[in-house]
């Protein structure tokens, strides 16, 4: 998607979300539905069919997602050229 990258991170049950991809032995799974389990913890459920249960403790690396944020206008500086102009002078005249 435009305006989107994938960064990687830790995840557990606690904080895993739907659209996040896990790799697990070497194949990509996309977190489809949750149902949460006793203890903490959670069923992911893939948008393949498959299933894992996550537990509270474990940790797993995920892509995720993010949108890109864009800067906040920053002002562009102004060329020693044009200071002077917009100032006047650069220095004040002699007596």
């Amino acid at each position: 998607m435009n305006g989107e990258i994938l960064v990687s991170v830790a995840v557990n049950a606690s904080t895993v979300r739907r659209g996040d991809q896990l790799t697990i032995g070497g194949t990509p799974f996309t977190v489809w539905d949750m149902t949460a389990l006793p203890g903490g913890g959670k069923r992911l459920h893939f948008s393949s069919g498959d299933s894992l249960n996550l537990r509270h403790s474990t940790v797993v690396w995920a892509a995720r997602r993010q949108r890109l944020r864009r800067p906040r206008h920053v002002p562009q500086r102004l060329s020693s050229n044009a200071m002077t102009s917009a100032v006047g002078r650069t220095s004040p005249k002699p007596r």
